[in-house]
Order: structure tokens, then sequence, then C-alpha cells
């Protein structure tokens, strides 16, 4: 089986000033990824292959990934309840111009809309 390399975003979070920073992008592959966007992978149908890689990568029980996943949906509720200035400096001092983001009221109903046309993209085969 063939393995991808996808590009992941790691963000930090002012909670006092409210402000999510892009800190860096990463590679994982293509089964790790998956597992960091949980989320999406229950969307996708993948979330018990998801916690099984989970599971082999850090040695976790099935218990402890379990309380992983929930204690990551329970900070992504939390985080999601607030709107953040979006700081993409490291971006833009790099002389990549941006498109401004949706507006966090408005994303639910993107993502619902995306949902509803299937334009959530497939997650990538093992094959060529």
């Amino acid at each position: 089986m063939k393995r991808w390399l996808e590009a992941h975003e790691r963000w930090v979070y002012d909670e006092d000033r409210l402000v999510q920073r892009l800190r860096r992008l990463i590679c994982l592959c293509t089964d790790c990824h998956t597992v960091t966007h949980f989320g999406l992978a229950q969307i996708r149908g993948q979330a018990p292959e998801a916690l099984l890689h989970l599971m082999n990568v850090t040695g976790m029980t099935e218990e402890q990934a379990h309380a992983h996943v929930a204690d990551a949906f329970k900070i992504w509720r939390s985080r999601s309840e607030r709107s953040y200035e979006l700081d993409l400096s490291i971006l833009t001092n790099a002389g990549i111009s941006l498109a401004p983001p949706p507006a966090a009221d408005s994303r639910p109903s993107i993502a619902a809309d995306a949902l509803r046309r299937g334009s959530i993209p497939p997650q990538p085969s093992g094959g060529a």
C-alpha cells in the first residue's frame, strides 16, 4: 500500500486575546492525518480504522484512545463556541496573499452545504 504525505496545520490559541495563530505546517501520512481530523473520519465512515491507527501508533489501549478522542472533541467544542482572530502572519510574512476566511457564524452552514453537495473531498485510496 502506498503512503501519501499530507500537509497539516499546527495552531496556537491565545484564549485571552482570542487569537488563533498558524504556527507551522507539518507532513503527516494519510492515516495519521485522518486520525488528527477524527470528526472528518467519522463523516467519511472511517472512525474505526482511524481509532485502530491511533492505538497502533501510540500504543494506547482502546479505552485510552476513546478518552483521547473525547478530550480532543471537548477542546474543539469549547473553541468552536468562540470567534477567534485568525493570525496567518507566518504565510503573509512569506509573501503569500490570502483570501479572507468565512465568518465564524457562517461556518456551520458552509460545512452542512458541503456535506449535502458531497463536496467534502474523499479520502485518497492506497492505489496509484
